[in-house]
């Protein structure tokens, strides 16, 4: 709660110092040209303590927003003043000087804080920030089937070179009819890749309420997923009461495969983990492959009677009698060889075949007629009621690479992502479950255990001695029912029950971390053209101004770069004072920019403007700015209330 309340007031002080940096070089550039200033205020509102000082007014106020340097004759309404101590009176060039004095120095300033960054080596960010590896596709996705999978690279998008997911949350905002996608599909068996190219329509991101977040159906950038020790936990407590208990899994271990596919995201993980599926061990012809198969209810396959009687045997064989039992979608004989595929009933009561769930990028074919099943997610089956029995939960087999990967820079991390995993190990790994050998161990890749995954609400909860998962069920019970608002409340428990039936591996999996740190000058160039991007967006209609931050958003950005490290605030205070000199800069009547273009009048034309003209021309955007100003304050408050309640 201290740091916390510490962090905040870094985050408010870091904002103010900005705008009074700003203000600082409207003041100093005032007085070389010679102009008399009237008050420096620091905030804005009602003063808290005013001084004088060098002949200027001083004031401190309450809000820390905001500031502002007053110099003589600086109004519209006065700028046929033609005194030579104020803001009229001056030289159109004193003039365009002194406007460009505080945006100059917020460009400095962020320049400055990009060397001392680069100086002290950078930030720690996670992999999948700036990656251009695919975490997640979305299945329903035209992306999808054209064959893009986790794993597979994106290196440019419309033209742009894909740096991270930071480009993808841009892409998703943005109003587009179509996108132009280029990359390479990597077999990370072979370690072979194929360039592809496509143009795809954005569509409603299926994960966001609103209509605006779109997507062309990557749901998640590429990350590592690595068994980490806890803050406060053994090994043995994290893992005690969940499946992974008699696993052998080990701190430090990274699951890189799991039932068949190559892991590059938790989303890709609880698929695998929560997919209602049977990855098979076949055997055709005397060779042996994987075949992921549904899983279907014997109620909904299409059986003749003697079938149904078969069946009713093998569930007797079992001891599945009575039980809501699960089968795969074709007839066998009683030594687990298929004899044909059956139609089945899918979950919108259509009749579907195992031939309509093709995959555009399958490693096996649906199974034909003789082929023999050996094991069910790697449970060794004999024969068709032990197929049966194994068929009714469901195991996950793992692969874990054990491999101190030191520090990795931002540079080469798509590259290490790449060759991390030797193509000739994870295939040898992988035969030997198809094989069903005893050997676990391959390069640094050792095969675990096979796992049975449970459910949240199978937790023992009541044990004396939880482990962490538990205990992280626990603790959002109590973080819903400190929820003030009873509809919110009701809504969090809600989600809650639904994410505690889904199957679950119970070990936190964390990100590799990665040296960020490119030099100043790239980090400038790459920041101004990002905010260029942004405001052209803006300014077409692309970008919904609800997606922008104000001064709210702000602090929580510098607040949440205090709560994870020093380097990663001064990074977001670098951002923001580069964007305000570049939004000062603009060429609003209102803004620094405004004042500049009036004086590149008065200097090309030798005419002033009128002072009713200028007010004309500034009151419209003194409205326009102060609605802005409310609205994405109002977006910055409506995601602080969705974030906490």
């Amino acid at each position: 709660m201290f740091f916390n309340l510490l962090y905040f007031a870094l985050a408010l002080f870091g904002l103010g110092f900005l705008i009074f940096i700003h203000e600082l070089g409207h003041y100093f550039m005032g007085k070389k040209v010679g102009m008399k200033i009237e008050v420096f205020s620091i905030g804005m509102g009602k003063p808290i303590k005013k001084w004088e000082w060098q002949g200027v007014t001083w004031q401190l106020c309450y809000l820390p927003f905001g500031g502002y340097v007053k110099f003589a004759g600086d109004k519209e309404s006065e700028c046929d003043n033609t005194d030579d101590d104020t803001f009229y009176g001056k030289k159109p060039l004193d003039r365009i000087k002194v406007a460009l004095a505080g945006p100059l120095v917020n460009i400095a300033f962020a320049f400055i804080l990009f060397c001392v960054l680069w100086f002290s080596g950078g930030r720690q960010k996670g992999f999948s920030e700036f990656t251009n590896v695919i975490g997640y596709v979305d299945p329903a996705s035209e992306l999808y089937q054209k064959g893009v999978r986790p794993g597979d690279q994106i290196t440019k998008y419309d033209g742009h070179s894909f740096n991270g997911f930071k480009d993808l949350i841009m892409a998703s905002v943005l109003k587009q009819k179509s996108m132009d996608i280029e990359g390479n599909k990597v077999d990370y068996y072979t370690g072979e890749t194929t360039p592809y190219r496509y143009n795809l329509t954005p569509y409603q991101h299926p994960r966001s309420a609103s209509k605006d977040f779109k997507t062309i159906g990557i749901l998640g950038s590429g990350r590592f997923l690595y068994f980490n020790k806890l803050d406060g936990f053994t090994d043995k407590e994290v893992i005690q009461d969940g499946p992974m208990k008699g696993s052998g899994i080990a701190y430090g271990d990274r699951f890189v495969w799991a039932n068949g596919d190559v892991l590059f995201s938790m989303d890709q993980l609880a698929k695998v983990t929560n997919e209602d599926n049977a990855m098979l061990t076949v055997e055709r012809a005397g060779k042996r492959f994987f075949a992921k198969v549904p899983r279907v209810k014997i109620e909904d396959l299409r059986l003749s009677s003697k079938e149904a009687l078969e069946m009713e045997d093998w569930q007797h064989e079992a001891n599945l009698k009575g039980k809501e039992v699960s089968f795969i979608p074709y007839a066998m004989n009683a030594n687990a060889v298929v004899a044909e595929n059956h139609l089945f009933l899918g979950n919108d009561s259509r009749e579907y075949s195992v031939y309509d769930y093709e995959d555009a990028r399958a490693e096996t074919e649906p199974l034909r007629k003789g082929d023999k099943i050996l094991a069910v997610d790697s449970i060794k089956v004999a024969n068709t009621y032990e197929l049966m029995h194994a068929l009714q939960n469901k195991h996950v087999k793992i692969i874990v690479q054990r491999k101190d990967p030191g520090v990795v820079s931002w540079k080469n991390e798509n590259a290490y992502m790449m060759h991390s995993i030797d193509p000739k190990d994870l295939r040898a790994a992988k035969n030997a479950i198809l094989s069903g050998s005893d050997q676990k161990t391959f390069g640094n890749l050792h095969i675990l255990n096979t796992v049975t995954p449970i459910r949240l609400t199978d937790l023992p909860l009541s044990s004396a001695k939880k482990g962490w998962a538990a205990k992280e069920y626990e603790a959002s019970i109590e973080r819903i029912n400190a929820l003030p608002d009873l509809e919110k409340r009701n809504e969090a428990f809600a989600a809650l029950k639904k994410s505690s039936q889904r199957l679950m591996l119970g070990v936190p999996l964390v990100d590799l971390s990665v040296q960020y740190n490119p030099n100043p000058a790239a980090l400038f160039t790459s920041t101004v053209k990002e905010t260029g991007r942004t405001l052209t967006a803006l300014l077409t209609g692309k970008l919904n101004p609800k997606w922008l931050s104000g001064p709210i958003g702000m602090v929580q950005v510098v607040h949440r770069g205090w709560t994870e490290s020093a380097p990663e605030a001064l990074f977001w205070m670098a951002m923001i004072s580069l964007n305000l000199g570049i939004f000062n800069l603009l060429p609003l009547p209102v803004l620094d920019g405004g004042h500049i273009c009036f004086s590149l009048y008065e200097m090309i034309t030798r005419r002033r403007l009128k002072p009713k003209v200028m007010e004309r021309l500034i009151i419209p955007f003194v409205v326009l700015l102060i609605g802005l100003f409310i609205f994405v304050t109002y977006q910055d408050v409506m995601r602080l209330f969705g974030k906490f309640f």
